[in-house]
């Protein structure tokens, strides 16, 4: 009988060590990621073992406000014929037993500038609307840039779009801005700077 118990705990302990092992060495991340040629994001979640990542669920894709308005008015229309890239925005990976660890990945910097995460957010689309003019300028520009892979230039860009309106500034003075800070970027050496996750 204890000979018996014996066989049945040693067998136990075969099965059980390996599976806490995986556990342990095992990662569950909920991430963000954004497609420039899509112009869309998705939220997917992503198990990793031993560094690689094995599974991949819970896939929602989704618009912000400004994007919604893009895809609307033909600006940032899906590229059907390429095979659409997504990048990293965020995430968080935790261990099975252990806390979260944040990631910021590449394409931050482009959600942060456009406010991704207040998905209701329609600053951006008030003034497009209010200045069609100048949307009609910014807008291509900002898809050319966010298709090149040239996110730091981004904010930048965002950053300007308050100080142009339709009765104020003419489509070429905003024309002249967007290529200042296209060439400052080239300037200091602002190349494509994402990786594919």
């Amino acid at each position: 009988m204890k000979r018996r118990v014996k066989i049945v705990l040693a067998v136990c302990c075969l099965i059980l060590v390996p599976v806490v092992g995986l556990l342990v060495l095992a990662q569950r991340e909920a991430a963000v990621e954004w497609s420039p040629d899509e112009f869309c994001h998705r939220s997917v979640s992503y198990v990793h073992l031993l560094g690689f990542r094995i599974g991949q669920y819970d896939l929602e894709e989704w618009q912000t406000a400004t994007e919604a308005y893009l895809h609307e008015n033909g600006i940032a229309s899906v590229l059907e014929e390429v095979e659409p890239r997504w990048y990293y925005v965020r995430g968080n990976a935790r261990s099975f037993l252990g806390g979260p660890e944040e990631i910021i990945g590449p394409a931050y910097s482009k959600c942060v500038s456009m406010q991704c995460f207040e998905r209701e957010n329609d600053m951006l689309v008030e003034w497009s609307k209010s200045n069609p003019k100048m949307a009609a300028v910014f807008w291509p520009e900002f898809v050319k840039l966010a298709r090149e892979e040239r996110y730091r230039l981004l904010p930048e860009l965002i950053s300007i779009y308050t100080d142009f309106d339709d009765s104020s500034n003419s489509p070429q003075e905003l024309r002249e801005a967007i290529a200042a800070i296209q060439a400052d970027g080239q300037q200091n050496g602002t190349p494509n700077e994402v990786m594919q996750q």
